[in-house]
């Protein structure tokens, strides 16, 4: 299916506004395709590699509509609507102070808007780079001067090209009118809409965070350890089934092909509602060429809740290691454990 013949769709925002609820909207709809935060990760600063790269995924698709949800599309938007002359693009916002409140909240002990020494804030390689920096130690005041720049930059972009690019305040989410005026724009077909009745846009996570400096800092250096482990354990060009609560996947080299679990069209795709299904996407992607599957310790609890999924892997494959950060296990080895 050529690309004029579905539609392209991009949603944005600042984040904490809807985003990944506006993924959930577009994706749950038939014969539609619509991730958030596609890996891999866009820095804020334009990359034409990655740009391209997302470019062909986009054209290469034959769902009708097939889309991404991200903060960090606002300085490719102007290419991607040359590139696609009739995408629908999405802006979601909301309330300044809320945006402040929220990522303040969320971040804790990183600071992705201000250049800093990594001292007083734990540096991350990966995130820091989709953020625009500005100059200010005051972490809410550079959310605040983010806030501005990403909604004066938006207003400017939906004059330009208002038959591309709408905002949409984000409790449109959250009714069936406001959902319906949403798939219009994105030109969803009736016979494939799915209207989402329990929408919780910026709902705050149950998982655990860490909430000090101190056990900010622990967690980033086991996330760079657990990926230094892997790398060290596997070759490069390996394909890697990586069960992290999307923790780890960003910090390994690009040499890698890692597949999230569950995942579709190689995106990661939530927890599997039983053992059987677990084990059956094991058993297509390792039919795929997938050679091991590695479980970080942010999903150790797989292993206890997915009693299934475990016997099956221990009592088919070799458990190549066991430690306090990953299990790993070959999947060309039969029944050899550490």
């Amino acid at each position: 299916m050529g690309k004029r013949n579905k539609t392209v769709f991009i949603g944005c925002g600042t984040g904490r506004c809807g985003t990944t609820s506006l993924a959930k909207l577009i994706g749950g709809c038939e014969n539609a395709v619509c991730t958030h935060e596609r890996r891999p990760l866009l820095p804020w600063t334009f990359n034409e590699e990655l740009f391209q790269e997302r470019v062909r995924w986009f054209s290469n698709s034959t769902a009708s509509v097939i889309g991404d949800v991200a903060y960090y599309y606002l300085p490719y938007l102007e290419r991607f609507i040359r590139e696609f002359p009739d995408a629908k693009i999405i802006c979601l916002e909301r309330d300044r102070q809320a945006v402040i409140d929220s990522y303040m909240w969320k971040t804790q002990w990183r600071n992705r808007w201000s250049n800093h020494n990594g001292t007083d804030w734990a540096k991350d390689q990966v995130w820091d780079a989709t953020y625009p920096k500005y100059n200010t130690t005051d972490k809410a005041k550079a959310i605040g001067l983010y806030w501005d720049h990403y909604r004066n930059w938006i207003r400017l972009l939906a004059k330009d090209y208002p038959a591309n690019l709408r905002t949409f305040g984000m409790d449109l989410l959250n009714t069936k009118t406001g959902q319906q005026t949403i798939l219009d724009f994105v030109r969803m077909p009736e016979r494939y809409r799915r209207y989402r009745e329990e929408l919780r846009y910026n709902a705050r996570e149950s998982a655990s965070r860490p909430w000090t400096k101190e056990e900010g800092f622990r967690w980033m250096q086991w996330i760079s350890l657990t990926a230094q482990d892997i790398t060290s354990l596997i070759p490069p060009e390996s394909t890697i089934i990586l069960v992290d609560q999307e923790q780890i996947r960003d910090y390994l080299p690009a040499q890698y092909h890692v597949i999230p679990f569950l995942e579709r069209e190689g995106q990661y795709w939530g927890p599997p509602p039983d053992d059987a299904t677990a084990i059956r996407e094991l058993e297509r992607l390792r039919r795929a060429g997938a050679r091991s599957i590695v479980f970080a310790w942010p999903a150790f609890w797989w292993l206890d809740y997915y009693t299934g999924l475990r016997q099956h892997l221990r009592s088919h494959f070799g458990c190549l290691v066991e430690n306090d950060r990953l299990v790993l296990f070959d999947l060309d080895r039969k029944g050899r454990t550490v």
